[in-house]
């Protein structure tokens, strides 16, 4: 913090965020007291999560080095939103007042003519002790605590359970706890099975059923069975954002996650065996739930399996 050169302007992103944070949290707040005044509070489970790791991505960032311009490369004919038109752009070109939206190292983040990220260093801060971003599947990109509050079904207040979940368990969770079964077809259509296992068991601190866990985001790739995680690192390129043509995959780095959770020694050189059987079980999966075939090329340079982007 000491070598930032733009401290008020980064100070001013993070305290976006945490405003951000704050309007959420009375968001929630005033559902649980609609809840309550309907008397149906105590009988109502809720989770919250978060969706990924913190984003590392330079949204905002402005120019080559930073310098403030505006999102739009022709600002010529914006104009502002109709009051019930939607704004679709994934990145917003301009406001509801038709104001263009602002960029850039300098601008400072809150009024709503900005649209800006916290850029890699708050990312950093966000994810430690873990390794990398949203997008990847090292640690820093996937790892996220899950609160359960559900007053008439949980006795336990405040504690914490060392199971590992995913996001695909929350299907089968509510499924069970709803007495609920999910078909097999609709009209006469078979559908795919839901995914993942109940979390239910570890509610009351009971062990859930053992199983192996998967991921691939745009190349991105990594399977967790018991204590060992193999994670590689992918890319994609040759394109615009949604319009690639080829893709890299790193080499796989093997991890013990019970005595290195943030991934930092890797242990691949030392197991091959364990690389050869977990990679196979990845593939197998893979070609199950058609990451195969790929959209894109594969090239068959590796991505270099170092902690840089």
């Amino acid at each position: 913090w000491e070598q930032e050169p733009d401290k008020p302007e980064m100070a001013r992103r993070m305290e976006t965020y945490a405003a951000m944070i704050d309007i959420m949290d009375h968001g929630i707040g005033k559902i649980v007291e609609e809840l309550k005044r309907k008397g149906v509070y105590e009988n109502t489970v809720i989770l919250f999560l978060q969706d990924n790791g913190g984003c590392a991505e330079g949204i905002g960032f402005g120019g080559q080095q930073g310098e403030s311009m505006p999102a739009a490369r022709d600002t010529a004919g914006l104009k502002p939103l109709g009051r019930d038109d939607l704004q679709t752009a994934v990145i917003p070109l301009y406001n509801r007042k038709g104001q263009v939206m602002m960029g850039g190292k300098n601008v400072m983040a809150g009024p709503d003519n900005t649209y800006v990220a916290y850029l890699k260093p708050w990312a950093i801060v966000s994810n430690t002790p873990f390794r990398k971003f949203k997008k990847y599947v090292h640690e820093g990109g996937i790892s996220t605590p899950l609160i359960v509050q559900w007053p008439a079904g949980i006795e336990s207040k405040g504690e914490t359970r060392g199971q590992v979940g995913s996001v695909i368990d929350i299907m089968p969770t509510l499924l069970e706890l709803a007495e609920a079964r999910y078909p097999g077809a609709v009209d006469g259509h078979e559908i795919t099975q839901v995914q993942g296992i109940s979390l239910v068991p570890s509610f009351t601190s009971r062990q859930m059923s053992s199983r192996t866990i998967f991921w691939e985001h745009e190349m991105n790739r990594a399977v967790r069975a018991g204590k060992w995680k193999l994670v590689s690192t992918g890319r994609l390129m040759n394109g615009g954002y949604g319009h690639w043509k080829n893709f890299q995959v790193g080499q796989w780095e093997l991890y013990d996650m019970e005595n290195d959770r943030s991934e930092l020694t890797d242990l691949s050189g030392q197991y091959p065996e364990k690389v050869l059987e977990m990679s196979g079980m990845w593939e197998k999966w893979a070609e199950t739930v058609h990451v195969f075939p790929s959209p894109w090329e594969e090239i068959a340079t590796p991505v270099r399996s170092v902690y840089a982007d």
